[in-house]
């Protein structure tokens, strides 16, 4: 397999777009899911490098492609899987990530030609509800957010086979940082540029 597509999979508030970031500030390529939630402060203020937010008049718009993936969790969201594929033609590393742990064996029955590598992001409760917490203009409350992870994580621990790697976001950023990029570098990633990014 000449490309490898990155699919960073785990609870709100552990770390998945932080790893994005880090990835593509490293020369990794990004691949934009299109979500109809609002964007949260900290995606306004820095960026959420794989979420197109679009109206739900565009999502229905887009939906009307038969190889548009549509899925629903706190907000409507979906992939074109055409789009997807002439993506990873182009770039031999990629990442995005999902919520949804099941989608990951669904990639890589429709990219047999890709290397899907699914990593779990993984962080303490105590830390996640705190980054939730701290981040404003969500669409739900944060209540409702916090509430979500469990049965969030009994979806992850239902689909063990779609992860090949674990990260662990609990010992701080400069060593989540180096292990995102440690793991990145086995699959053949140059880091570009040092990066650190703040919560």
């Amino acid at each position: 397999m000449s490309s490898h597509l990155f699919i960073f999979s785990g609870p709100s508030g552990a770390g998945k777009s932080t790893a994005l970031r880090i990835a593509a500030a490293n020369g990794a390529a990004v691949f934009q899911k299109v979500s109809t939630r609002l964007p949260r402060a900290d995606e306004v203020l820095g960026g959420c490098p794989d979420t197109m937010f679009v109206s739900r008049e565009e999502f229905a718009l887009r939906a009307i492609d038969p190889d548009f993936w549509r899925f629903t969790d706190e907000c409507e969201w979906g992939v074109n899987i055409r789009e997807l594929r002439d993506f990873t033609s182009l770039h031999p590393l990629m990442c995005s990530s999902m919520h949804e742990p099941a989608i990951i064996p669904r990639f890589r029955s429709a990219l047999p030609e890709v290397d899907v590598v699914g990593v779990f992001v993984y962080t303490d409760d105590a830390v996640r509800h705190e980054r939730i917490a701290a981040s404003e203009g969500s669409r739900l409350e944060h209540a409702a957010r916090a509430n979500c992870a469990p049965p969030m994580l009994a979806r992850f621990s239902r689909q063990p086979l779609a992860y090949r790697h674990v990260i662990l976001n609990v010992f701080g950023r400069a060593t989540f940082e180096r292990h995102v990029l440690e793991l990145l570098q086995r699959y053949g990633l140059r880091p570009e540029q040092a990066c650190g990014f703040e919560n």
